[in-house]
């Protein structure tokens, strides 16, 4: 059961968001994707990580975030992952994300909304709804 501990001692969050160590690979010049993927607080405020999809429709890589914090998600398409990938960040970075908002009500299949502002109040709920 040692293994056990250690692992789990590993998977504490951080004291200090400064030792988060930096993805060196696939998104190393996606300062805002790993941010949100690693920041547990936000100006000393706690928050919920988001979460990067990646998955392949059939014709195209699709790279989507899942803003667990804010109860919403996003996606881009592209020909590689690579390019969903910076398609992702680019549109974070210019703050023209469509973002779909995920229902708060617990009715099957949600009723989740497309906006493009932040989420007006509530909960953050921790379960993704259906993406455009």
């Amino acid at each position: 059961m040692d293994i056990l501990d250690s692992l789990f001692e590993r998977a504490q969050d951080p004291e200090d968001e400064s030792d988060i160590p930096g993805e060196d690979t696939l998104l190393a010049d996606y300062e805002a994707i790993r941010f949100m993927m690693v920041c547990s607080k936000w100006n000393g405020r706690p928050r919920d990580k988001a979460t990067l999809s990646i998955s392949h429709d059939g014709t195209e890589w699709v790279a989507r975030m899942l803003d667990y914090d804010n109860s919403r998600s996003f996606g881009c398409t592209g020909k590689s992952i690579a390019e969903a990938t910076e398609s992702l960040s680019r549109t974070l970075l210019a703050g023209a994300a469509k973002w779909y908002y995920w229902s708060s009500s617990p009715t099957k299949g949600g009723n989740g909304k497309s906006a493009t502002s932040s989420r007006k109040s509530g909960k953050p709920k921790r379960s993704p709804g259906k993406s455009e």
